[in-house]
């Protein structure tokens, strides 16, 4: 099973766009699929991530909010893919 992010961010958002940029340059070193979710125009997501964006997700569970770094978060989606290997073994 391939790695999954999830980044929740806001259009126009400076931090939003340093975390996407942050992602993609991880990709070059471990494979992961890339969701991005606006949150603007929904209310419900607004309420829940508010003003903590980028939120980032790793397999579903919350890696980072505001920033993302990239050593930390390299280090963090290797852990994550030993952890899918073990459990597909």
């Amino acid at each position: 099973m391939k790695l999954q992010v999830t980044i929740y961010a806001r259009r126009n958002c400076h931090l939003c766009e340093s975390a996407l940029e942050v992602a993609i340059e991880a990709r070059q070193k471990i494979s992961f699929e890339l969701e991005i979710i606006y949150i603007d125009e929904d209310k419900q997501l607004q309420m829940q991530y508010g003003e903590e964006v980028p939120v980032t997700l790793i397999q579903g569970k919350r890696h980072d909010y505001f920033t993302l770094e990239s050593k930390r978060f390299v280090q963090a989606l290797e852990s994550a893919a030993k952890s899918e290997e073990k459990r597909n073994l």
